[in-house]
């Protein structure tokens, strides 16, 4: 009920509101209608009242919710038909969501158009719609987007199986370190100290969340390794989609990454003999959650915020998938949650905060094609 009402809130704060991807609410008309025109219109305009940035940390952190709720389809799923093929199936039928979302969004001609009473547009505004060209290096900085978020995934789930869950989780939550490395090795990024101490501040969080359930031992060391490696293509691929977020809709962005990435994995699967397709009712739902869950609704609103935010203050709030979890696990479930893992949520949150507090941290960089 509580989450239903923030819903509801979320729409009326503002008749000018927009949810990525799909419904938007009409600024001018006095009509609710879907949005035809999403995966090519800048976002910038969407809550008056609030700034851009204000709007896409809400969209980051409700993206973060949706991933961990996503969390308890994606074991299920696993169990019924295991890690590569849940991953496989997430990004095909992402892929086909989003491509007919495409479709359906182009703009139509102005006979076909249904009237709708409004202001005329300005030229500026009109300007916006047309869409970025594609060059060589777009096309392959999608193609790295895709192959790296699947390497993320399928070593994510490999890793389960040489060490404990808590082992893994806390290694792949380690990715904000590495967006701020990478960012300045790669893209030559500078931070304020306030910015780094925030860093420090959320990877303690993140070690105070999975400290009693670690296991140190030469056993894990294998599984410890691939969770982290994990966590540095997790990194990278933050960065890149911030850096096509600059020039492409979240939905553009997302639909190459889950076709590249479902491409990728499709040779993997017919080498593993893995099933291709989900093979019970209950695998289908379990992947169908995934799919809307975890990618859509999760990794879309997390890309959406990156035309507003940098990539490493967004990696910050990766790590909140894990807080959620643990939380809707605490009140679902009655799983235990100790003084530490408060404590580590508490430091999390106030990473976040400082790295709010530091100047020019939260600004995304701006990228030439």
């Amino acid at each position: 009920m509580a989450l239903r009402k923030l819903s509801m809130t979320f729409f009326l704060l503002n008749k000018g509101a927009a949810l990525w991807p799909f419904i938007s609410l009409n600024k001018k008309g006095a009509t609710l209608k879907l949005s035809t025109s999403s995966l090519f219109k800048k976002e910038d305009n969407f809550w008056p009242a609030y700034s851009p940035k204000t709007i896409a940390i809400i969209f980051l952190v409700l993206g973060q919710f949706a991933i961990a709720l996503g969390v308890f389809c994606i074991k299920l799923s696993v169990d019924e038909i295991g890690s590569l093929s849940t991953t496989f199936n997430r990004f095909w039928m992402a892929a086909m969501v989003l491509w007919l979302w495409n479709i359906a969004s182009q703009p139509k001609p102005k006979s076909e158009q249904t009237h709708v009473i409004s202001k005329p547009e300005s030229t500026s505004q009109s300007a916006e719609i047309a869409p970025t060209p594609m060059t060589y290096s777009t096309y392959l900085r999608f193609a790295l987007c895709g192959l790296i978020f699947a390497a993320c995934l399928v070593l994510w789930a490999w890793s389960l199986q040489y060490t404990t869950v808590a082992n893994s989780t806390l290694m792949h939550d380690l990715s904000p370190l590495f967006a701020t490395i990478l960012g300045w090795l790669l893209f030559n990024h500078h931070f304020s100290k306030r910015f780094l101490m925030a860093v420090g501040l959320t990877l303690v969080g993140v070690v105070a969340i999975g400290f009693e359930d670690f296991q140190v031992g030469i056993s894990h060391l294998v599984g410890d390794s691939i969770a982290l490696a994990s966590a540095i293509l997790l990194a990278l691929y933050c960065l890149l989609v911030g850096q096509l977020r600059q020039q492409f809709t979240a939905g553009l962005v997302l639909l190459w990454t889950c076709l590249i990435g479902a491409v990728g994995l499709l040779p993997l699967i017919l080498f593993t003999s893995a099933p291709l397709l989900p093979t019970t009712l209950l695998s289908w739902f379990a992947v169908a959650g995934v799919v809307c869950l975890s990618q859509i609704i999760g990794q879309g609103l997390t890309a959406f915020s990156l035309k507003q935010l940098s990539s490493e203050f967004v990696s910050l709030f990766l790590p909140l998938e894990a807080v959620f979890a643990a939380l809707i696990a605490w009140l679902g479930w009655n799983e235990p949650l100790t003084p530490l893992n408060c404590f580590g949520f508490i430091l999390v949150l106030m990473g976040i905060y400082m790295a709010l507090l530091s100047p020019g941290t939260t600004e995304a960089e701006e990228v030439t094609a």
